[in-house]
């Protein structure tokens, strides 16, 4: 395992923060995920996919949460247990991109569940949910005093799972 956690860095088991879906606050929270995931001394390979992954799942926010309006999305993350979950949450709805579709599109889901271990998407009238998940073996077990972020969050393969208004699985 390769660690490279800056000096002075403290661990900070939750992440939780808002921001404007634009191209430059995408950037900014890639950058506080980064920096939130060296702080919990994990591995730098998840890291990677990590900061990927959730990067992938703001993008989808700015292409298709907000068509006609400005909006934001909330990122959320907790890292104990064995395990590091980050869920990127939007209040918009889903619409065409509004970006001319290249061929080099379209592949945002499949991107995200071949770096995470666990993806879940959930999707109503209030906006879109994106869960994403890893195993870790170094992390602290001790989280008693910490609620789950999500408690339906139990899957330890990689899938990816859609679900409705309900929460029926949809596919």
């Amino acid at each position: 395992m390769t660690r490279m956690q800056p000096t002075g860095v403290s661990r900070v088991r939750t992440l939780s923060f808002t921001a404007a879906a634009t191209a430059r606050e995408a950037t900014r929270a890639r950058d506080r995920v980064r920096r939130w995931a060296w702080a919990n001394d994990i591995e730098a390979d998840t890291i990677y996919d990590m900061v990927l992954a959730v990067y992938e799942a703001i993008a989808n926010v700015i292409d298709y949460a907000y068509p006609e309006r400005p909006g934001s999305f909330t990122v959320q993350g907790r890292a104990t247990g064995g395990r590091v979950t980050v869920q990127v949450s939007d209040h918009g709805q889903w619409a065409p991109c509004s970006v001319p579709r290249a061929s080099n599109r379209g592949r945002g889901i499949a991107l995200m569940k071949n770096l995470a271990d666990h993806v879940e998407l959930r999707h109503d009238s209030q906006g879109t949910d994106v869960v994403l998940a890893w195993n870790t073996v170094d992390l602290p077990v001790d989280d008693s005093h910490e609620p789950a972020l999500d408690s339906s969050l139990t899957g330890q393969h990689n899938d990816v799972e859609q679900r409705d208004t309900d929460g029926d699985l949809v596919g």
